[in-house]
């Protein structure tokens, strides 16, 4: 050997989930259920207290019900935010923007981030699959998505963290544990159905089933402090 070299490299983590929704449930317009008892939201956390957070209306059938944190003095519900709908008129890229603090095609390119082309619609098993070989990455679904298998998806050791760029629908009985971001959400799934995190439409929630909606902060807290991307610091890079 002629030489050595010493190498310092100071690198940070660029967060998958920068901040976490202060609601259970998110919609830049319109929050709607049609079934008795339609929606079943909860929230106990008092840092976030909210339930649903709405741009323009929750519409919610006889039976529903909005539980925030004890001694809250309300139901959490923010039904008609103009703020929130007016960010989500002016396009996906801004409201990507606003939510995760980058623009969408720099998150897709990160190298933490799992790829799956659903041009043509992507089912609960793809997901299922790119969560086993990917555990604790973000997954981009180019298109739309259909959670149409039962079962457990994420866990509290290791939750889902899924962004849809089209529609994503639940159908079947999941078990889900973590963060989605989609352009639209629809619940069709059996009333045994629950998510246990928080949800985040672009535009509308729409159930035409019981949903079932709880507020996961330590699944939340997970991902916004252990996913996403380790990147060189700026001044970071010593040779000696």
């Amino acid at each position: 050997v002629d030489s050595a070299t010493a190498l310092i490299t100071t690198v940070g983590l660029v967060r998958a989930l920068p901040v976490a929704p202060k609601a259970v449930l998110t919609a830049g317009t319109t929050v709607s259920a049609a079934s008795p008892g339609g929606l079943q939201v909860a929230n106990g956390d008092f840092a976030s207290g909210l339930t649903v957070h709405a741009g323009t209306s929750v519409t919610a059938s006889a039976g529903s019900r909005f539980e925030s944190a004890a001694g809250g003095g309300g139901d959490g519900r923010i039904d008609s935010d103009a703020a929130l709908r007016d960010l989500s008129n002016q396009g996906a890229d801004i409201w990507f923007r606003a939510q995760f603090v980058q623009d969408p095609a720099g998150y897709r390119r990160q190298p933490a981030a799992v790829q799956l082309n659903c041009a043509a619609g992507c089912n609960g098993a793809a997901i299922a699959a790119a969560l086993l070989l990917n555990p604790r990455n973000p997954i981009w679904a180019e298109g739309d998505v259909d959670l149409d298998q039962a079962g457990a998806l994420g866990s509290a050791a290791d939750p889902v963290m899924l962004i849809v760029t089209g529609n994503l629908t639940v159908s079947a009985d999941v078990q889900a544990t973590g963060f989605v971001h989609a352009d639209r959400i629809t619940w069709t799934a059996p009333a045994t159905a629950w998510w246990d995190g928080a949800l985040v439409s672009r535009t509308s929630f729409d159930a035409s089933t019981v949903a079932t909606l709880r507020y996961g902060k330590p699944a939340l807290d997970i991902i916004r402090l252990r996913y996403g991307s380790f990147v060189r610091a700026p001044g970071g890079w010593n040779l000696f």
